[in-house]
């Protein structure tokens, strides 16, 4: 049992901290992007060609002719691929804890719970800020969830990496090593 539970919260920080860490990055107030508007159009279309983005999101961005409506799509489509990310990752984290979450103790398992709850609240309020991109008027702009996510989750997440490593080194103790004169006389 303690060998499941030492998988068990290995994975789940692994998770846990990539769930968390990429969903704050994404849904936080400051990002940075390229500026397709400042690249010649060598560069762009080099650019553009080494995107991880699908072939056809790609063509699309390289069909436009206006530069400032391809920033515009360049923009939608990351913001996008973060989402889906993020989304793949909280995904993992909801399969982590339904499935390995017998196998931590329950205070552990509530805080992998609420990191994933505050998490999906920040991505669903992220992906209508995705959709209103362009709109004149996003009313998602208000970032709630992601600042609950940023000031709410901190806390939880350093919480849960102090409870993860309490158990993880709770074996471990600290005894003096015998000395050679001690175990001579012995």
């Amino acid at each position: 049992l303690q060998d499941r539970e030492f998988e068990a919260l290995t994975e789940g920080w692994a998770i846990v901290h990539e769930a968390y860490w990429r969903a704050r990055d994404a849904t936080s107030r400051g990002y940075e992007i390229h500026d397709l508007t400042q690249m010649g159009e060598e560069q762009r279309t080099e650019f553009i060609d080494k995107l991880s983005f699908p072939n056809w999101q790609k063509q699309e961005l390289r069909d436009l002719d206006d530069v400032a409506e391809k920033q515009k799509s360049y923009l939608k489509a990351w913001r996008w691929s973060q989402y889906n990310e993020c989304r793949d990752w909280r995904t993992k984290l909801l399969m982590f804890a339904d499935r390995k979450g017998i196998f931590v103790q329950q205070d552990i398992k509530q805080r992998f719970e609420a990191l994933h709850d505050l998490i999906g609240d920040a991505l669903s309020e992220f992906e209508l800020r995705i959709r209103d991109l362009n709109a004149p008027m996003n009313a998602f702009n208000q970032f709630i969830q992601s600042d609950r996510l940023r000031d709410e989750g901190k806390p939880v997440y350093d919480e849960l990496e102090m409870l993860i490593r309490d158990r993880v080194w709770s074996p471990v103790t600290d005894r003096p090593v015998s000395s050679t004169a001690t175990r001579a006389d012995s």
